[in-house]
Order: C-alpha cells, then sequence, then structure tokens
C-alpha cells in the first residue's frame, strides 16, 4: 500500500518512529481497501441478485401472459362453438316451426 520511497520519506523525517507511523498508516490503507474489496463484491452481489430478480420478473410476467392468451383463445374458442350451437338450434326451431305451421295448414 505505502511504496518504498514513501515509507524511506516518513522514516526521514520522523527518525525511528516514523516507522511505527508508516506501518500504522500501511494498516489503515490496507483495512480501507479491503473494505473497499468487500463493498465491491458486496455491490456485484447485490447487482447479480437484483438481475435474477429480474429476469425472474421477466419469466412469470411473460408466462401469465401466456397462460392469459391460452385462456382467452379458449374462451374465444368456446364462444364460436356454443354461437355455432345456438344457430344450429335456430335452424332446427325454424325448419320445426315451418313444418308445424304447414301441418296446421293442412288439417
Amino acid at each position: 500500500m505505502i511504496t518504498k520511497e514513501l515509507m524511506v520519506a516518513i522514516l526521514a523525517v520522523l527518525g525511528g518512529g516514523g516507522w511505527v507511523v508508516a506501518n500504522y498508516l500501511n494498516s489503515i490503507l490496507r483495512a480501507i481497501s479491503d473494505i473497499d474489496k468487500h463493498h465491491t463484491i458486496g455491490m456485484q452481489n447485490l447487482a447479480s441478485s437484483l438481475d435474477a430478480h429480474v429476469l425472474e420478473y421477466k419469466y412469470e410476467r411473460e408466462l401469465s401472459k401466456l397462460r392469459f392468451d391460452t385462456l382467452t383463445l379458449s374462451l374465444e374458442e368456446e364462444n364460436r362453438r356454443q354461437n355455432s350451437a345456438i344457430k344450429d338450434i335456430q335452424a332446427f326451431l325454424s325448419k320445426t316451426t315451418d313444418f308445424t305451421v304447414r301441418l296446421n295448414e293442412k288439417e
């Protein structure tokens, strides 16, 4: 952390006590560096976790949309089927009514 040149300069200025000061400063700088490393790793982990949650959210959202679309298509198909059945019943009733009217006219 502290370069040799800086260590020599501290020793020259402070004498023997400079060694203690230089080591103390070096320890502080290493601690700051360690904190910075842990902070960086923590931020990377947080970013990775957030990315994973975003991907999971997107996946769930797409899955929900797919389920909704599938349900909508099923309901539309069922609606078409029922409309067709209603038309068939109406056609049958119309023919039955016509037949009944003609039968009554003959009597």
